[in-house]
């Protein structure tokens, strides 16, 4: 309970809380991934087979995304700030996460290519916000508590990353490969 007092009053430690939710986000969408990228129904949306190499490129360009924002978003918080650069990273990552769910409601025509956009304007937001929020982060914490905020972000990122695999043996286990959940990729 002190802990949960601590968080609402002091600056510093409410900053570390939810930068580490939103690494914690970033290593949830990095595994949710390879369960919508093996869910029959997803890919027949797509229009995919299981083998295709497509799959792999789906992944790929969300991963240019992440390398291009990072140093995009780096170059705005050096510029405009941390603050207004998180915002933007934040605004952008929704847009790509709403193309996605787009491409996801199972139009023929194009939904390949919006999942593309997607994926890509996604990679853009998170790799912007993997860049920012641990560099604003340390800029608030004293000397002495720099190493401990980062260390405590990136655990979440494995937290993230672990809770999508645990998600994604349940999920394909309890319903198999062959059912529609893994076709909203945004809602995962």
């Amino acid at each position: 309970m002190d802990f949960i007092k601590k968080v609402f009053s002091d600056k510093k430690t409410e900053v570390v809380v939810f930068s580490s939710t939103a690494i914690a986000l970033y290593g949830y969408d990095q595994g949710m991934m390879s369960l919508i990228n093996t869910n029959f129904d997803y890919l027949n949306t797509m229009g995919i087979s299981k083998e295709s190499p497509l799959v792999g490129i789906i992944v790929s360009v969300y991963y240019l995304g992440c390398a291009v924002g990072a140093v995009l978003a780096s170059y705005l918080g050096d510029v405009r700030g941390r603050k207004p650069s998180i915002f933007v990273c934040l605004a952008v990552t929704a847009l790509g996460n709403l193309l996605m769910f787009i491409a996801g409601l199972g139009f023929s025509q194009g939904a390949m290519t919006l999942m593309f956009l997607g994926r890509v304007i996604m990679g853009l937001g998170v790799g912007g916000i993997d860049a920012v929020i641990p560099t604003y982060s340390s800029e608030l914490n004293e000397e002495g508590g720099r190493g401990r905020a980062l260390a405590q972000e990136f655990q979440s990122n494995i937290f993230g990353l672990n809770m999508a695999f645990a998600i994604n043996l349940g999920v394909t286990n309890g319903l198999g490969k062959d059912n529609q959940w893994g076709q909203y990729p945004s809602c995962a």
